[in-house]
Parts: C-alpha cells; sequence; structure tokens
C-alpha cells in the first residue's frame, strides 16, 4: 500500500507537459478533442437557418420545395415588385408593380405609379420605404390578370407592349419555374434573422433557353394585338422576330435566382433574379442587364 502511495505522489510531483521547472511553458497546445469540438461548434453553425444552410438538414431542393408548396397552398397572397432594365450602364426603363394570387390560380398585377423613388442613394427596393413620391422615367403599363390553366399562366387582359423596356414580372410563375430550372442550388448567407436564402445560378444553356422563351410569348402576344389586315405591319414584325433570333443565338446569357424564406413557416418572403446578356453590336460589347424583384406578404 505504501508503494502505491509512493508512486502516486511521485507521479503528482512530475511537471506537466506545458510546465518546465515550475514555469508555465509561453504556448500551450490545445488538445485534439478540444480542437474536434471548436470544428464540430462550426459546423453547427452553419447549419443554421439564415447561416449558410436550412434547418433540420433540409438540402436546398427541399426546401425551395417547401417554399413552392407554401406559396401555391395559400389562399391568398399579396407580392410587391419591381422590375428595372439597364443598357450600357444607363438605366432604360423602371417598373413598380402590386400583385394579388387568389384562389391558388388567379394572379392580378397593376401599376403603382406613387411609390419609393428607385435612385441610387436611397438603395430602395420592392416593398421597403414609406415616402410616396413620383418615380422618374417610369413606365406605366395596364393591370394584367393572369390564370392558372393545365400548368401555364395565361394572360386574361395583356399588358401594354407599345412602350419598350422589360415587361411585368410574374414571380409566381418564376418561383415555380425554379423547381425544374437546370442550374447550381445552394444556400446563400445573407438573409438576416428568421431567412433562409437560396441561391439557383442557371446553366448557361438553361439562362438562353429561359430567355428565348419569354421573348418568344411576349413577341406572340405583340403580333396578336396588331391591326388585322395590315400586312406592313405583320412583316416588319416577321423582320424584327428573326432579327432578335439571331441576336439571341450568338448572346451570352447568365441568369441567378435568390429566394428568401421564413425559416419558421418556409414560406417564400423575397424573390429576385438579375439576368445579363452580353452581345456584341456594331463591332462593340453591349451589356444589358434586366433586375426584378418582389416581396410576399399577407399570407391567407
Amino acid at each position: 500500500m505504501r508503494a502505491i502511495r509512493s508512486k502516486r505522489n511521485k507521479l503528482n510531483r512530475q511537471p506537466m507537459p506545458c510546465e518546465t521547472n515550475g514555469k508555465r511553458h509561453p504556448k500551450r497546445i490545445r488538445p485534439v478533442r478540444a480542437v474536434a469540438g471548436w470544428l464540430l461548434l462550426a459546423a453547427l453553425a452553419l447549419a443554421l437557418p439564415g447561416c449558410g444552410a436550412g434547418g433540420d438538414n433540409r438540402t436546398a431542393r427541399e426546401s425551395l420545395g417547401l417554399a413552392v408548396s407554401g406559396l401555391l397552398g395559400s389562399d391568398s397572397v399579396r407580392c410587391q415588385g419591381t422590375t428595372a432594365l439597364t443598357v450600357g450602364g444607363e438605366q432604360r426603363s423602371f417598373r413598380r408593380y402590386e400583385g394579388r394570387l387568389q384562389d391558388h390560380q388567379t394572379l392580378l398585377l397593376y401599376p403603382q405609379l406613387s411609390s419609393p423613388s428607385p435612385s441610387k442613394g436611397e438603395g430602395k427596393t420592392a416593398g421597403s420605404g414609406t415616402r410616396k413620391r413620383s418615380l422618374p422615367r417610369e413606365e406605366p403599363f395596364g393591370a394584367v390578370s393572369l390564370t392558372k390553366k393545365n400548368g401555364s399562366w395565361t394572360a386574361m387582359k395583356s399588358a401594354d407592349l407599345s412602350g419598350a423596356g422589360a415587361a411585368p414580372f410574374n414571380p409566381v410563375a418564376a418561383l415555380e419555374e425554379m423547381e425544374s430550372l437546370e442550374g447550381d442550388l445552394s444556400y446563400e448567407q445573407g438573409a438576416g434573422p428568421g431567412r433562409v436564402r437560396l441561391k439557383l445560378k442557371l446553366a448557361p444553356e438553361a439562362a438562353r433557353t429561359e430567355l428565348q422563351r419569354e421573348l418568344e410569348r411576349e413577341m406572340s402576344d405583340l403580333k396578336k394585338s396588331l391591326p388585322s389586315g395590315r400586312e406592313a405591319a405583320l412583316r416588319l414584325w416577321a423582320e424584327e422576330n428573326s432579327r432578335l433570333q439571331a441576336r439571341l443565338a450568338s448572346a451570352e446569357v447568365e441568369t441567378v435566382y435568390r429566394l428568401d424564406i421564413d425559416s419558421r413557416r418556409y414560406l417564400p418572403k423575397r424573390l429576385s433574379r438579375t439576368r445579363t446578356v452580353r452581345e456584341e453590336s456594331a463591332g462593340a460589347n453591349v451589356k444589358e442587364t434586366e433586375t426584378s424583384a418582389a416581396d410576399f406578404d399577407r399570407y391567407r
């Protein structure tokens, strides 16, 4: 028994690995287990909503599916959005609108003619700000009523297509199509408290196909609005349509979607799309950027 105690005391008097002659070593080595613990905490932090990943270990694709189902499953939803078109660094058009989805398959979009200024200094976005003032260079469009039939949205009353610029953005249709678009879907940081953000960067060919489909739909609506029996107008339409298709075939298209989701109810809060088209015109490179955004609220 004494031998055991003597050996234990001798061991207790041995200097610690981080001490030498009773003096603490200036630099302690953190144990491997402690380092592993810190790495585990960091990994868990990244998995929290709003920090780069969805809660409950959901994949980005699963979170997108829940958000789409939540929107389409609501009886009524309000959306407020903007669409801006910039060519060569110069803003060509700006539109602000409000809409309401009712009965799951009816969407009414109408312009807001008095709303926060879109000037760069204020940094206002869709659904933000309280000041009311006229918008510079804002192009009005008529109210658009869309009905979903056989899985696609059909305009019951077309927008005014007489002016140049971007057409009204349908955020509901865009959100639905995100599930089938080919591209890189992932979580992204920066959504803020109580939100999860998804980022979808379309594959180059998918971005081109999406734009081509939208342009074909707009040109088809324009053709239907032409006066009957006007052969000259039809010939002009055909020429412009062919020229547009040729430009699109050689253009470089890049499209990025971002979707903010309520991390508790998994309902869409904000959807944005930035589309950049680069092409060569008259020997010069031209950059065209269309930015669309919509905020969702008043779910019922």
